[in-house]
């Protein structure tokens, strides 16, 4: 009788202890419970507008802003899961779908960095931009088909868009469609251009006054246009440029589309 009312008692034990477990696992957001990130659906994206960024439970997380650039993680029905940069860091959260432009979506891919690794201004050793670190998130937007992948990654500033050898990151769903901005999507080819009146002008490390500023050019300057970057607004479109600094080494960034004649 005695083994009976014991056994009883601890099923009852294991019953409620299981009770409690759902009841802690129902408190888990979806999102969370969810598997993690496998990155197929991920790449690079621009908000659209200033757009709130909310935790898995729905709280609020933090800001991005108009014209930002962020990772596109995963998304999961309206919504997304992205990386994007802050003063203090990388963080991630949750936004809608239709935050943001996805036009190079499908044309980028997420990568993870497998060592420390310096990051360049060109497709080569010749001006370092900075560094990222191994297991870092970034986004691949274009490939030189060869020894280079063009990247953008977070920076305790902003984001920044830089080179990085093509062995030092894995890239997960690498579309055939990644591009290569040397096969020219500006309509009249590379153009050699003049830097318009008007004074000095702002190179950016990606293609809004978001990123981080890299360098200036100066009336009477040249440069060669390779892509151009519209927006819904004309007057913050840019275009990506390479150009020679003082002191004769080769750097690219973007300029504003008004800045050059």
């Amino acid at each position: 009788m005695e083994v009976c009312t014991y056994m009883t008692k601890l099923a009852k034990r294991f019953l409620c202890l299981g009770l409690a477990i759902i009841c802690c696992l129902s408190l888990i957001p979806a999102t969370l419970a969810s598997a993690a990130d496998d990155y197929s659906t991920g790449g690079w994206v621009m908000m659209r507008d200033d757009t709130e960024v909310l935790n898995a439970d729905g709280s609020h997380k933090g800001k991005v802003y108009a014209l930002e650039g962020v990772t596109l993680l995963s998304t999961s029905g309206s919504t997304a899961h992205i990386q994007y940069s802050t003063s203090n860091g990388a963080k991630d959260g949750y936004v809608s779908t239709s935050s943001y432009y996805d036009s190079m979506l499908y044309s980028s891919c997420v990568a993870v960095v497998k060592r420390n690794s310096n990051t360049y201004y060109s497709p080569s050793t010749e001006l370092r931009a900075g560094s990222v670190n191994a297991g870092e998130i970034v986004a691949v937007i274009a490939s030189d088909n060869s020894n280079w992948y063009y990247i953008e990654y977070n920076t305790t500033k902003c984001r920044k868009r830089a080179y990085i050898a093509r062995s030092n990151i894995t890239t997960y769903f690498e579309p055939t469609t990644l591009r290569n901005f040397y096969q020219v999507e500006n309509p009249n080819g590379v153009e050699t251009i003049g830097i318009g009146q008007g004074g000095d002008t702002t190179v950016f490390g990606g293609p809004s006054t978001q990123y981080a500023s890299i360098g200036s050019l100066y009336e009477g300057d040249e440069a060669k246009i390779y892509a151009i970057f519209m927006t819904k607004n004309r007057y913050d479109s840019m275009v990506y440029i390479s150009y020679k600094t003082t002191g004769g080494k080769t750097k690219y960034g973007y300029i504003y589309l008004k800045d050059y004649y």
